[in-house]
């Protein structure tokens, strides 16, 4: 065979391979089984009084829900009063997330997403988090950012809630 037409063989050679079944062709990913359904049911730029950094609660009751949203929305600026979505506590409960405080109006929290994992019963919540870019310029005003998430009921032993870039805010343990 001279070597002008080796790639030739070689390029047919792996053609037929192909085609003949001999080359697996890789899975599609399997769909993620634990993913769940995180609805946001509001958020806000200032919850007073702020914690000094993250903090999460899981409000499994309609009274808890009203009296986070109640100290969160009276620091509301032109925000309205817009009434919650009701929610069905018997199969879902409300996590709700605080920032902190900050120095910038430039921090918010623009989403979230949850799964779950059964092998360590934890739920695992990823905020989308806005950060004020090095250098650019933003309102010097405290804010304390903050969102309400509504999530399945499950047996669920920690949550931990991380960012967009899987940084860990915070976490804790239910009881």
């Amino acid at each position: 065979m001279k070597n002008g037409n080796r790639g030739a063989w070689i390029l047919a050679g792996l053609a037929a391979m192909v085609f003949s079944g001999c080359v697996a062709a890789a899975d599609p990913p399997a769909p993620l089984t634990n993913a769940l359904s995180a609805v946001v049911l509001d958020s806000g730029r200032h919850c007073l009084p702020a914690s000094a950094t993250w903090k999460a609660t899981w409000i499994t009751n309609h009274n808890r829900l009203l009296q986070f949203v109640s100290r969160c929305r009276e620091n509301q600026i032109g925000t309205g009063t817009a009434a919650l979505a009701p929610v069905d506590f018997n199969r879902f409960g409300v996590l709700a997330i605080e920032m902190g405080q900050r120095r910038t109006a430039g921090y918010g929290i623009d989403g979230a997403s949850a799964r779950h994992s059964p092998a360590n019963r934890t739920l695992f919540i990823t905020l989308t988090c806005r950060r004020p870019s090095p250098g650019r310029w933003v309102a010097q005003i405290m804010s304390s950012p903050w969102i309400l998430i509504q999530l399945p009921l499950g047996s669920y032993g920690k949550i931990a809630v991380n960012d967009q870039d899987t940084q860990l805010l915070t976490q804790f343990t239910l009881e």
